[in-house]
């Protein structure tokens, strides 16, 4: 297990979403085969959107440890575009990278609801690897 942060960005094609109304819940932030490598994380965990927030950009935001910030913004025939930060996360290892090395695929999924009809499930999965003390995003 090492203490870590990490920031990752991905595109969701979802139907339109107001995000001045909608609320965030994560399920998964670096799950490995069903297991969530974000120890402290006490998932699933709702993110407080943050004052500001308009229909088609918004800031989601889990205080404490570890914190996650969470931007959503809404792109024209693009879909939504998240960047996901994430500070003083208790990361243990996936079971794919032994003594720390390796490589390992890793699903996030979160909810997005209250701004649209009925609630949205977001999920994705990449490619990390592992070093001593760090993973990274492929």
């Amino acid at each position: 297990m090492f203490l870590g942060n990490a920031t990752f960005t991905g595109v969701a094609s979802t139907p339109t979403i107001d995000l001045s109304k909608s609320t965030i819940t994560v399920q998964k932030l670096l799950n490995a085969s069903g297991v969530e490598l974000v120890s402290n994380l006490g998932a699933p965990v709702t993110l407080t959107r943050q004052p500001g927030a308009l229909p088609g950009l918004a800031t989601f935001v889990k205080t404490g440890l570890p914190t996650i910030t969470m931007q959503v913004v809404t792109l024209p025939l693009i879909g939504q575009t998240v960047t996901i930060q994430v500070t003083g996360a208790n990361v243990n290892y996936p079971s794919t990278c032994p003594f720390g090395l390796g490589a390992a695929s890793l699903t996030t999924q979160f909810t997005i609801s209250g701004g649209t009809a009925s609630p949205v499930l977001i999920q994705g999965t990449d490619g990390w690897v592992c070093v001593p003390g760090q993973m990274l995003s492929l």
